[in-house]
């Protein structure tokens, strides 16, 4: 207080910023929109390709399982508010597929996940295209992964996304994806944002197949 004649020290400061600045962004328009994730290490513990569906692990029955069903938690919940789920992932597609059908101590959907790019592309050319086809700029964007090496390729060639990468002690990652969700703080909730998800499923599912490079596909029953 002598020497700055403030009450407060500047680590309250800066813990007070992070608590506010999720206001300030929404009064502005610049909470993020999408939540972007990796699945191995990401979504669950263990690679689905090397320990099997039944070998990754995702629930409270397991020491390093649990955390990742807290982080599900946390990403279901972002999804109840309108927030965009999408995977971006190395990964063989049946696989990961595979796990949201099978596995039951799933949090997270199939009907939850919004857009899917699974492939061995490079993950900003996917994130790219995610942000394209959801019509939404990357500084809306949230990803998250495991690997040092696809954070710091974000992060070097798509600046504008949020990264967050899954921490060493992995009993920290429900308490980093908590306070990750202020950054999609809103001030109020309409039926809009709450349907949000089932607008973003419909439009992509019209997308014609001259635009998506693809050839045609018919999606039975919605």
């Amino acid at each position: 207080f002598y020497q700055c004649k403030s009450l407060y020290t500047i680590d309250f400061l800066k813990k007070y910023s992070f608590f506010i600045s999720p206001v300030v962004l929404s009064l502005f328009g610049k909470s993020k929109k999408a939540l972007i994730l990796d699945c191995d290490n990401t979504l669950w513990n263990g690679i689905v390709g090397e320990d099997g569906i039944d070998g990754i692990q995702l629930s409270e029955t397991n020491k390093k399982g649990i955390f990742f069903k807290e982080f599900q938690i946390l990403a279901k919940y972002l999804s109840n508010k309108g927030i965009i789920l999408g995977i971006c992932s190395k990964n063989n597609e049946n696989d990961v597929n595979d796990v949201f059908e099978s596995r039951k101590d799933m949090i997270l959907l199939s009907t939850d996940i919004i857009i899917k790019k699974i492939n061995w592309t490079n993950k900003s050319s996917n994130i790219e295209s995610i942000a394209k086809e959801l019509n939404i700029g990357l500084d809306s964007i949230v990803f998250i992964d495991d690997s040092t090496f696809e954070i710091e390729l974000i992060k070097e060639q798509l600046s504008q996304v949020y990264t967050l990468q899954v921490p060493e002690d992995l009993s920290l990652y429900p308490i980093k994806m908590l306070e990750l969700t202020n950054l999609f703080y809103t001030s109020s909730i309409s039926k809009e944002d709450l349907d949000r998800n089932r607008m973003y499923k419909e439009d992509l599912l019209t997308i014609p197949a001259n635009l998506a490079g693809l050839p045609a596909i018919s999606f039975p029953n919605g």
